[in-house]
């Protein structure tokens, strides 16, 4: 595997990396806990969401969150994968813990970031080696060799063989 294989497999294994996103039960969780894990709930849609579940009872399917004031197949797609009816958070964090969640996903940004220039670095390396490489390979092809040949000769009345350049 070369070099630019391997920078890119790091790349991708570290865009695969979670998004710090939490499952949330839908059936037990406050509405901190909604704006919280929830990309798209605010605290209005939570509250609505906390008003439908009071009003009736459980909910049966993921999907009947739909049923709720405000949110349609848009934020259902994006929440969708992290609700439950029967497990996940059921409220946020404290101010302390939510503070230390933004300071790590600052971190892994930083962290992708700096991996990218490094990785775009690399690459630049790489390619004017390449480059290099490939000049001395031309050079090298273009210029004829001179061929080394033996050349029989008689010195002192002896024979001896002796390689000479054409």
């Amino acid at each position: 595997m070369n070099y630019k294989s391997l920078l890119l497999a790091t790349i991708l294994s570290l865009s695969s990396l979670p998004a710090f996103a939490e499952m949330v039960n839908l059936n037990k969780a406050d509405a901190s806990a909604f704006q919280y894990y929830l990309n798209g709930i605010g605290e209005k849609k939570a509250n609505q969401i906390i008003n439908y579940r009071q009003q009736h009872k459980e909910f049966t399917s993921i999907a009947e969150i739909m049923e709720v004031k405000g949110i349609g197949k848009g934020i259902f797609t994006k929440i969708n994968a992290d609700l439950s009816l029967t497990e996940g958070e059921v409220s946020a964090p404290t101010k302390k813990a939510k503070i230390k969640k933004e300071h790590i996903e600052k971190v892994e940004e930083k962290k992708e970031e700096i991996l990218v220039k490094s990785t775009k670095k690399n690459l630049t390396l790489n390619s004017s080696d390449t480059e290099k490489e490939e000049k001395k390979a031309s050079i090298e092809n273009k210029t004829p060799q001179k061929e080394i040949q033996p050349k029989t000769e008689e010195i002192e009345g002896k024979k001896s063989t002796k390689e000479s350049y054409l």
